[in-house]
């Protein structure tokens, strides 16, 4: 069973198609220091994967989309976190525990 919110737990050991399943909303209202956005369902799996180290093909092939919608997906998460790398993104993610905040 999974839990009621996206813990380490969750977001490692649950199988990807999974835990996708379980994200049923359109968006997800995330809040980062002062700054409050959105992060739509596909948003949300793109980083989830990046997380999990895969890479571009590898999200697209999951997703079943192009490879340049996942870096555009990438690139849209990075200006709402006012981020410049992938890197920068993912440390950012981890480190702060942006996904605690997801509940399902």
């Amino acid at each position: 069973m999974i839990s009621s919110n996206l813990n380490y737990e969750t977001m490692f050991m649950t199988d990807y198609l999974v835990l996708s399943r379980y994200l049923t909303r359109r968006s997800y209202p995330l809040t980062y220091e002062r700054f409050n956005f959105q992060l739509s369902k596909r948003e949300l799996e793109v980083i989830i994967a990046l997380v999990r180290g895969w890479h571009a093909g590898e999200i697209s092939d999951k997703l079943k989309i192009k490879q340049t919608t996942v870096e555009s997906y990438i690139q849209n998460i990075k200006d709402k976190l006012g981020v410049n790398l992938k890197s920068e993104l993912i440390s950012m993610v981890l480190e702060k525990n942006l996904l605690s905040q997801v509940y399902f």
